[in-house]
């Protein structure tokens, strides 16, 4: 260590040495840099939904530690080491840098904890102060020609620390707790603000869209409640902005930029779910003409992305640092940090190269290889992570819906704005694309007559990181306990649910109005149908009817002739391109088949993957599914693919009674479906309806931080369901042990 270090210069001996310590820094910085931009790429593509792999996930939470250890330890390094490089404390500032744009992309949130913040910010600050000192006694002792573009890195690393806390503590004030409870006042009396409601026209809807923290609400008598004053500009409402015709609104026919802004209203008042605050408007008639009569009203599509923009802002909310970069509208810190952070990253660049030009730098205390400065190249490399990381963190501000707000509400306000083409082509420009998606689009699929014999993980899939963890882990999967691949949420399946909500007007006391609907005599049911003490029950009796049904068409009819794939065909969505499509007829069965095994399969997926999304104990509810499982296997014992299934079904029933297990309720429902609508339209048709409301019924329940721990992978269907329900007015769960 001594020879290492010794001050005297170097003789052969040393120089070795020497090298050995500059190509062991060399060789740590580059595994810094690599493994930070690793963890940028996981984050970002991770809330981003580029990808889902759970084991990538963890990555970040590696290195984290390590990463942090090396900063510090590199501080001292620098200090000791008996040679002088001018480059090594520009390494260390660029690391930090890369460190802090790493870790607080989903680390800096509004709702972290305090303490962890705290710690993290105090670690970062103290770096940052032993790095300052560092530089300032760096040059003291010989001047550095890097001192001053130095100094102006480090400046730029404080600047942005302290950007950040003034950033935080005004998103505090703009999004935190205190604003949900301002925005729970305000809708307290909101329906007082105007009389006449026109739910097509968004007439009489003064849902708060961005501005209330800057208003100054009044309180008045006699009930002494929260008022805004109308006549204050900042507040913007969306009844003010379907009311804006002036630019880039007057040609929004589709109204998708509108609905930008509805969503970010809706946004702020699901929000006040998951902090405790009631729903106040959901007692007042024009809260459910809201959704029935205009939501509902447009296109289905657009009401499914009004609802899917919602829960991404909700989901940035809680997840990501996007309220903090918004906190002053505009993301103009964000912006000049990136302009001032390429100003010094050239500067930096452009005197190494001045150095390596006209002194080529000295071999002793520079790293050169091959005649190669490998010091220079280093320094180039880390400049173009940190610029590559500050631009695409611009980026995804500039082009995320929350900078579409925020030019939108700016437009609603302006009035000397209105008809300056710059202003409506920069709305243009900003307002169209969308880098990436906050929310996936997919919904989970379960077959229990397909997986009751099954364990381990058997989804054929392409990905081998999942297929080495499943066969880690397969002998741990309980039987029956496999899920289906994943599905595309299908439009058919949004459509029909929508429609069943417009039909049942929000009104799901009556269970049996969808057989009615469809012709049946619901004297002749079986008993069991609905009348079950758990939606467990309820659930399963009608995937196992729904998954019999699916049978007898494809007997029948067969769709293809590799009795290999019969089964899967049966199991799992049946793709549009294997139908014939030679009338409307066979175009309707297909249709009201995807929807009802779709949802069918959704359902039972919940029961056994997501329960705490269901009105049911996530621990009965496993103990009573092994239980079926268990029932099903004993039941067609050993029954060889569908056909048996099918035949050893109507075998039971023939001599059954009203049947005691789920299972055999199951058969009976679908031996009584067949027998009462042979035709294949109407039976499919009735089972699509009783799932679309089935579903419905179900979605106002659960448990709420359920469905905020679903949020951060993703979301689920259910929760789309559950939102738009909520603001229907219905947001009274439903219990556990229910009646129909």
């Amino acid at each position: 260590m001594t020879e290492l270090f010794a001050p005297d210069p170097p003789g052969e001996g040393s120089l070795v040495g020497y090298e050995g310590a500059k190509i062991t820094i060399a060789v740590y910085t580059i595994i810094t840099a690599v493994a930070l931009v690793l963890a940028h790429l996981i984050i970002i593509t991770q809330f981003r939904l580029w990808h889902t792999n759970f084991i990538l996930e963890k990555i970040p939470q590696l290195v984290s530690s390590p990463i942090s250890q090396i900063l510090t330890q590199g501080i001292g390094l620098i200090a000791v080491v008996p040679y002088r490089n001018d480059l090594y404390l520009i390494w260390l500032v660029v690391l930090l840098i890369a460190y802090d744009n790493v870790f607080t992309i989903s680390g800096y949130t509004l709702l972290e904890k305090g303490s962890e913040r705290l710690s993290r910010e105090y670690l970062f600050l103290t770096n940052c102060v032993f790095i300052g000192a560092l530089v300032t006694t760096y040059n003291k002792e010989n001047a550095s020609a890097f001192y001053q573009p130095l100094l102006a890195l480090w400046s730029l690393v404080v600047l942005k620390f302290i950007v950040r806390l003034v950033s935080y503590s005004a998103a505090e004030k703009a999004y935190g707790i205190k604003n949900t409870n301002l925005v729970a006042d305000y809708m307290e009396t909101e329906h007082t603000l105007s009389g006449h409601t026109d739910p097509i026209t968004m007439k009489g809807y003064k849902y708060l869209v961005i501005g209330e923290e800057k208003a100054r609400p009044l309180i008045k008598p006699p009930l002494y409640t929260l008022e805004f004053d109308k006549t204050q500009d900042e507040v913007v409402t969306v009844e003010r902005v379907w009311e804006c015709k002036e630019g880039l609104l007057n040609i929004d026919e589709d109204e998708r930029i509108r609905g930008i802004c509805l969503s970010f209203a809706l946004f702020k008042l699901v929000r006040r779910r998951f902090f405790g605050f009631r729903a106040a408007e959901s007692e007042k008639p024009k809260t459910k003409d809201f959704v029935l009569r205009g939501l509902l009203s447009r296109n289905k599509a657009k009401v499914f992305r009004v609802i899917d923009i919602e829960l991404a802002f909700l989901r940035d909310f809680f997840y990501t640092r996007y309220p903090v970069a918004f906190a002053f509208g505009f993301p103009i810190f964000n912006v000049l940090l990136l302009v001032a952070m390429f100003a010094i990253s050239l500067w930096i660049s452009t005197k190494a190269f001045q150095e390596k030009r006209y002194t080529n730098y000295n071999a002793y205390n520079y790293l050169i290889v091959n005649k190669k400065n490998v010091d220079y190249r280093i320094t180039n490399g880390l400049l173009i992570i940190i610029m590559v990381m500050e631009i695409f963190e611009v980026l995804s501000f500039v082009f995320s819906d929350w900078m579409k707000v925020t030019l939108i509400s700016g437009h609603v306000r302006s009035k000397k704005d209105e008809n300056i083409p710059f202003i409506n082509e920069m709305l243009r420009l900003f307002c169209k694309p969308k880098l990436s998606k906050s929310l996936k689009n997919t919904i989970g699929q379960y077959s229990l007559l397909k997986s009751y014999s099954e364990g381990g993980c058997k989804r054929v899939t392409n990905n081998f990181i999942y297929r080495m963890t499943c066969a880690m882990l397969a002998s741990k999967i309980p039987r029956g306990m496999v899920a289906d691949k994943s599905i595309v949420l299908p439009e058919e399946v949004k459509v029909a649910v929508f429609d069943a909500l417009e039909t049942s007007g929000g009104n799901f006391d009556d269970r049996l109005a969808p057989l009615r609907r469809n012709g049946v005599n619901v004297q002749d049911l079986p008993l069991f149908t609905f009348l079950q003490k758990r939606p467990l029950h309820t659930i399963m009796v009608w995937h196992i009817a729904t998954s019999l049904c699916e049978i007898r068409p494809l007997m029948n009819q067969p769709i293809i002739d590799d009795a290999n794939c019969l089964f899967s065909c049966i199991t799992n969505c049946v793709p549009s391109f294997l139908w014939k499509r030679s009338s409307p007829e066979e175009e309707a069965i297909q249709t009201h088949h995807l929807v009802a095994s779709s949802l069918s399969k959704y359902c039972a997926y919940l029961l056994l993957f997501a329960p705490e999304l269901l009105p049911t104990s996530t621990y009965s509810s496993k103990r009573i599914f092994d239980k079926i499982v268990l029932e099903t296997s004993d039941f067609f014992k050993s029954a060889n693919g569908p056909k048996e299934q099918y035949e050893r079904m109507m075998e039971y029933t023939k001599n059954a009674d009203e049947g005691q297990e789920i299972v055999e309720k199951g058969a009976e429902l679908a031996r009584y479906l067949m027998e009462k609508k042979p035709d294949d339209v109407e039976r499919w048709k009735l089972m699509a309806d009783v799932w679309s409301e089935l579903i419905l019924f179900l979605a106002p329940s659960g448990a709420t931080s359920g469905h905020l721990e679903k949020l951060s992978s993703g979301g689920e269907f259910i929760t789309h369901l559950w939102t738009l329900l909520y603001h229907a007015g219905i947001v009274v769960s439903v219990s556990e042990e229910f009646e129909p």
